[in-house]
């Protein structure tokens, strides 16, 4: 870089890209290097061991200005993957693989149930205590098909180790009541409990008893939805192994809260963790508070299988199913359809870029080979719910 801007009192000289320095009249402000924090040499070698964990292998990446290093924990062997950037807004994230045993959503309303509080921090829901509270720029936790992830994001490092502490002690030691699970999951109560004062007599509507709970209404919605249900529909046909992690509103109820405890027990288990941070604060700090956390644990066999989509072997598969209809929407606009090709192996990264890549070229924008003509030849007014490189 090599331009300079000039004005009548302040001036930014641009240097290498590893350092700059602002001048606001006489005065000079230095900033740390990126190189300081992403430097190679400063971190442990292969082998060497920290704070319970060894370093398995470590990269820089000058072209993103970052150090990537990836390190194991002796003694449950859970992986930990720790990007180095010149960067305040500090990320930390802790997943596990989580294939749903069957459809009655055990991996979502776990998510739910566990935040409800945990063993250092026994309040109702801390996730949201802590909302107005903390400095955190994004804060969350999401199930995927087959893995459930705890993420959050801050620039301050008081915040970092508050929300680490309490994302650590939610997902590894939560107390799992029978009440909250009753709650996020499923109960039976009455349609309407507010109906009528104590005492008074209800309608038989008021009377009537129906299941309820946060994820049974959440997948209620969801469910109900025809282009949701497309999407869900195409998944269970393509990867037959993978069950719905969300849970079908039909299977939720016979989920019970020991097979959730179990669930729990068999999952959320440091050997069966991916534990993610990236920023600038040290890692020797990220790694001492983890460890200390890990320790308490032994390791345990976890399930390894891989779950492989369909085999086309035989030739192509046509599936036809029936969704809901909407009435305000003319029938003949109803219809949704889909062609799908299985390609290459997803451990193939450099395929996998260059698939997305040809994906965004033929598909996004007004403009893209498929929009112009699909889209504008009236062929539908919209894409499919699955449309696209995943």
């Amino acid at each position: 870089m090599s331009a300079m801007l000039h004005t009548s009192k302040t001036s930014i000289r641009a240097l290498r890209p590893s350092t700059f320095t602002v001048r606001v009249g006489t005065a000079t402000v230095g900033r740390r290097s990126y190189a300081s924090v992403t430097n190679i040499s400063s971190f442990p070698k292969h082998g060497e061991q920290l704070h319970g964990f060894t370093l398995k292998r470590a990269e820089h990446v000058p072209e993103l200005e970052l150090t990537a290093l990836h390190l194991q924990h002796d003694k449950t062997g859970a992986d930990y993957l720790h990007v180095a950037r010149d960067d305040k807004n500090n990320v930390f994230s802790i997943g596990f693989k989580t294939n749903p045993p069957d459809d009655t959503g055990v991996p979502h309303i776990l998510e739910h149930t566990t935040l409800c509080g945990s063993e250092k921090y026994p309040v109702r829901d801390p996730f949201f205590k802590m909302l107005p509270r903390s400095l955190s720029n994004f804060m969350n936790a999401f199930t995927s098909a087959d893995h459930t992830t705890y993420p959050f994001a801050t620039t301050n490092p008081q915040d970092f180790k508050n929300l680490m502490s309490v994302y650590l002690d939610a997902t590894l030691h939560p107390l799992l009541n029978e009440t909250d699970f009753n709650q996020e999951g499923w109960r039976i109560g009455p349609e309407n409990p507010k109906a009528a004062a104590p005492g008074e007599v209800q309608d038989s509507k008021a009377q009537n008893l129906v299941f309820k709970g946060v994820v049974y209404n959440e997948m209620k919605g969801q469910m109900s939805d025809a282009s949701y249900l497309y999407y869900i529909r195409f998944q269970d046909h393509l990867f037959p192994a993978i069950n719905n992690s969300g849970g079908d509103p039909q299977k939720i109820t016979d989920l019970t809260h020991a097979q959730l405890k179990k669930f729990h027990s068999d999952h959320y288990h440091p050997s069966n963790a991916k534990i993610f941070t990236y920023g600038d604060m040290p890692l020797k700090d990220h790694l001492k508070e983890i460890g200390a956390r890990l320790d308490a644990f032994e390791k345990i066999e976890t399930d390894r299988d891989v779950k492989s989509p369909i085999n086309l072997e035989g030739g192509p598969n046509y599936i036809t199913l029936k969704g809901p209809m909407d009435p305000l929407v003319p029938q003949d606009m109803q219809y949704k359809t889909s062609t799908t090709w299985l390609m290459g192996d997803t451990s193939n990264i450099a395929e996998g870029f260059s698939l997305g890549v040809v994906a965004s070229l033929l598909l996004d924008g007004y403009g893209s080979p498929l929009y112009r003509g699909l889209i504008e030849a009236g062929l539908g007014p919209d894409w499919s719910p699955n449309t696209g490189f995943d």
